[in-house]
């Protein structure tokens, strides 16, 4: 699979196109069971998170989340679970003139493209793709990176429903850190479940 600019395609092991949907792309995560999942920021003037599921054949659902204030929504992160569940984590925006207020919001749909629920933080603004996103533990914890000033912060959500724990705030250098300080956080997981 393979999801851009240009939309998302599936080959084969001889690089034969076998379908492309040019109307997606995006970021992607690959599916347990075979197929795709891709999200991406559309619209005009305003944009919103839309995500779409792929399976083998190249048939899919697609669906688009505007935010609580109606501004724009954009993805920074997707990953999925071994159920075949997506997880999205992105940020809603809204600016007037003299007001700004990014929120960071993660979602989880079902492989079927249902909403099962909607996390949203107040006054934490998400890293940008190159620092910052989300991660499944293996003991099916979701785990996004944010950032308030120049503290890194870390959210974990029960993959069921959307609570969460705020774990400890890490006074850390945001650019190159999410990795190690992820690993940290699985490593010692089982103080914080």
């Amino acid at each position: 699979y393979v999801s851009g600019p240009s939309g998302v395609a599936k080959y084969d092991s001889d690089a034969s196109l076998l379908w492309h949907d040019p109307s997606a792309g995006g970021m992607i995560a690959l599916q347990p069971n075979g197929g795709c999942f891709t999200t991406i920021a559309e619209g005009q003037p305003l944009k919103d998170i839309v995500t779409a599921g792929y399976d083998d054949l190249g048939n899919y659902w697609r669906t688009s989340y505007d935010g609580p204030d109606g501004w724009h929504d954009v993805p920074v992160g997707i990953d999925t679970d071994i159920e075949g569940n997506v997880y999205v984590t992105g940020y809603t925006k809204r600016e007037e003139s003299s007001y700004k207020r990014e929120r960071l919001v993660t979602l989880k749909y079902s492989p079927i493209g249902t909403l099962v629920w909607v996390a949203i933080r107040d006054g934490e603004r998400v890293m940008n793709q190159d620092v910052g996103g989300i991660a499944l533990s293996p003991d099916y914890s979701v785990y996004v990176a944010g950032e308030t000033g120049a503290r890194a912060i870390l959210f974990k959500y029960n993959q069921v429903s959307c609570d969460q724990d705020i774990l400890p705030q890490m006074n850390l250098p945001l650019k190159g850190t999410l990795t190690k300080t992820v690993e940290n956080v699985f490593s010692r997981s089982e103080e914080h479940t």
